[in-house]
Parts: structure tokens; C-alpha cells; sequence
């Protein structure tokens, strides 16, 4: 099994970093992915299932976030 943290640091909509973490988070193959400071900018697709925590003055997903690929 292989599990894999990241501090992303709070991606934005229209930061050019979202699709390089993305393609690198997919590159990883990791089975957990546990993303810190993170949010619904880093999408994964169906390929990973999200579980998280909300921030509740935004109601955004400002969390720390943890994935577990789907299928393998």
C-alpha cells in the first residue's frame, strides 16, 4: 500500500499550480493521498473518493483532505 502527504498551501481557481499538482498527485499512484491546506481546486477525478473537513465561516472546503483511489 502506498500512502502519500502534501502540504498543497491553498490552491486558487485560477493558479497555474492546480493542474501541475494534479498531474503529479495522479503520477504518484498512491492508494492515500492525505492533502493539508488544500481545497475543491484539487480535483482528482472519479478515480479517488474525498473525505474532509469544512471550513464553516466559508463553507468552502479549506481542509485537510484525505483520498482513497477507487479502483486499482
Amino acid at each position: 500500500m502506498k500512502i502519500a502527504t502534501w502540504s498543497i498551501e491553498r490552491p486558487t481557481r485560477k493558479g497555474k499550480k492546480s493542474p501541475a499538482i494534479v498531474d503529479y498527485l495522479k503520477k504518484l499512484d498512491a492508494d492515500i493521498l492525505v492533502l493539508i491546506e488544500s481545497n475543491e481546486f484539487i480535483n482528482l477525478g472519479t478515480a479517488y473518493e474525498l473525505f474532509h473537513t469544512e471550513n464553516k465561516a466559508t463553507r468552502l472546503s479549506d481542509h485537510k483532505g484525505v483520498f482513497h483511489e477507487m479502483f486499482k
